[in-house]
């Protein structure tokens, strides 16, 4: 339903509803339909994130009265517009555009600029080509003589599918969405949303198992048989005797896994290190045998290594026996996609246990999927390093 049938179609039951004298609950769905009208009269004109967030506000006072079923029913809602997974209270463009900001600073396999990101506009299954060509080069020929070009080589394709995700519900007073602090209010609760879905969903498309969510960037690489950097440790460099292959990373690691990347995929505007917090401190503190730092660029705002950006994964092993701590190459090869208009917030007024009480329910939804874009692992456009078991 566009925008436009959706107000004439709440114009004309108003209208009708106007025509007699309503009870109580004629009265609130007349309610309904006037404020309904204006919100959606109103909604292209909410040009920043103040008016976005009023507006927010607007909506929620619309669903006010509304009976909702509980959440733990599953049932849709009713409300100004049907998404695939049910009604949304906060308006979808509203919390589209400050949602994706927010994940993408929680977890770089969010950021547009650090992997391939694909948005469409369905959640259906996409069948995307893979190849690797770096088998087949160019020859020479003379006149007269028969060409023996070769096809692609390794021509292959993956099926990509995205996952619905919920967050837990947060509950709030009923008061929280009316009071003077609203708008810092729905930007906390923002907050939270982004970085539950940002866990939850980074998370899997990190390590993810492939059963009922997508397979993570590193169990792919696995799966495909990259040859990973076995880890010798820190032991070169800072001469501790205890630190080795199963404790540690050293600067010979570091080296194989990088040289490990053929040169026309280090030199990507995407190749780059992705690992956890507690193994970039223990780079950045790597030190030599007389007490210089091995790394001083890792300390850097943006860490570098070899010159190519280091990008913090939460959802990355730290460093530990048969673990599997930093990850190197063409992020490119790694595609997250996510189904537009998919993220959004839903406000349950009327659940049972929590109205009783003057509390209200809300929780986020979102909907991703992840890909490595990669066919085998001859020349491997990422790699990664494996501590000693």
């Amino acid at each position: 339903m566009t925008q436009n049938s959706a107000i004439a179609k709440l114009m004309a039951e108003a209208d009708e509803l106007s025509k007699r004298e309503l009870n109580k609950q004629e009265q609130r769905r007349y309610d309904f339909c006037l404020a309904s009208i204006s919100a959606l009269k109103h909604a292209p004109t909410a040009a920043n994130a103040f008016e976005r967030r009023k507006l927010a506000k607007a909506y929620s006072d619309i669903a006010h009265g509304i009976s909702v079923r509980a959440l733990e029913a599953g049932a849709g809602v009713v409300t100004h517009t049907t998404l695939s997974a049910g009604g949304a209270f906060v308006p979808v463009n509203y919390f589209n555009g400050e949602f994706q900001h927010a994940v993408a600073t929680i977890d770089p396999l969010f950021n547009r600029d650090v992997v391939t990101y694909l948005e469409t506009d369905a959640g259906n299954s996409v069948a995307l080509p893979l190849t690797n060509d770096t088998g087949v080069e160019a020859v020479v020929i003379t006149e007269n003589t028969k060409d023996s070009a070769e096809d692609i080589d390794a021509i292959n394709q993956a099926v990509t599918d995205v996952f619905t995700y919920r967050t837990p519900k947060i509950v709030t007073t009923i008061e929280f969405d009316q009071d003077a602090l609203v708008d810092y209010n729905l930007s906390l609760l923002e907050r939270f949303f982004a970085e539950r879905i940002a866990r939850g969903v980074g998370k899997d498309l990190v390590t993810g198992n492939g059963s009922g969510k997508c397979l993570g960037l590193v169990p792919a690489l696995e799966a495909l048989s990259v040859v990973p950097t076995i880890a010798q440790g820190s032991n070169a460099n800072d001469g501790i005797s205890g630190n080795n292959g199963t404790n540690s990373i050293g600067s010979d690691d570091l080296a194989s896994l990088f040289f490990s990347v053929p040169a026309r995929y280090r030199a990507s505007s995407k190749a780059a290190w992705l690992m956890n917090d507690s193994t970039l401190q223990f780079i950045a503190g790597l030190k030599d045998k007389f007490g210089g730092l091995v790394f001083p660029e890792a300390r850097l705002s943006q860490p570098l290594i070899y010159g190519k950006p280091v990008y913090v994964s939460p959802s990355m092993d730290s460093i530990g026996a048969g673990k599997i701590p930093v990850v190197f190459g063409d992020l490119s090869r790694w595609m997250t996609r996510y189904v537009k208009g998919s993220s959004y917030v839903r406000n349950y007024r009327e659940v049972p246990g929590v109205v009783e009480y003057g509390l209200t329910a809300w929780a986020a939804f979102a909907r991703y999927g992840g890909q490595l874009l990669m066919s085998n692992a001859t020349l491997s456009a990422l790699n990664y390093i494996q501590n000693h078991t």
